[in-house]
């Protein structure tokens, strides 16, 4: 059974997409669905939530792409955390928005590699580099940092965690808001 994301509409409110799976293949097709299910109404805005400790790059491109195609104004609000691959996913939306209780957490790739030859974990390794340097501009793009600083920021595996309040200052976000509403 294919997993669903939460949509939900409210009376004054876009329609919203709640993300707050681990990203991975199945929740992009369930993003991708979600996204089919607000068609035909053509809402001119939507709201996704993000909540998500992140997951698989290839997954969290394919969700980006979607928000960056979506006919409609995208504003994504981080409620609580957007760890890793969902604080690249808050980069692709229109307007980009904190609460007060939340935080973004970012890092460079990595991998796991069991019972790998040499020749595999240096064709590993150069793999990350390339994806590392796709990363940071896809976190940066509309922040007030270089990708060079934030690879700077993240090297030899540290994870770099902003408050809201960072998150504005370095425009990694629009604004900030004491809560959700519904």
């Amino acid at each position: 059974m294919k997993p669903s994301l939460q949509v939900i509409k409210g009376p004054g409110t876009p329609p919203t997409i709640i993300l707050e799976q681990h990203i991975e293949d199945s929740t992009a097709e369930a993003f991708q669905g979600s996204l089919d299910k607000l068609a035909p109404g053509r809402p001119k805005e939507i709201r996704v939530i993000i909540n998500s400790d992140g997951g698989e790059i290839k997954a969290g491109f394919a969700i980006a792409q979607m928000i960056e195609r979506y006919p409609a104004k995208v504003t994504c609000i981080v409620d609580v955390r957007a760890q890793s691959m969902a604080s690249a996913i808050l980069q692709s939306c229109d307007i980009r928005i904190m609460t007060k209780r939340a935080f973004i957490m970012m890092h460079q790739p990595n991998v796991s590699c069991e019972s790998c030859t040499e020749f595999r974990l240096r064709e590993a390794a150069d793999g990350i580099a390339v994806i590392a340097k796709q990363l940071a501009h896809q976190t940066c793009r509309k922040s007030k940092m270089k990708p060079e600083e934030w690879l700077a920021k993240t090297t030899n595996g540290r994870d770099w965690s902003v408050d809201p309040e960072e998150a504005l200052k370095l425009g990694f976000i629009d604004s900030i808001i004491p809560k959700v509403t519904w």
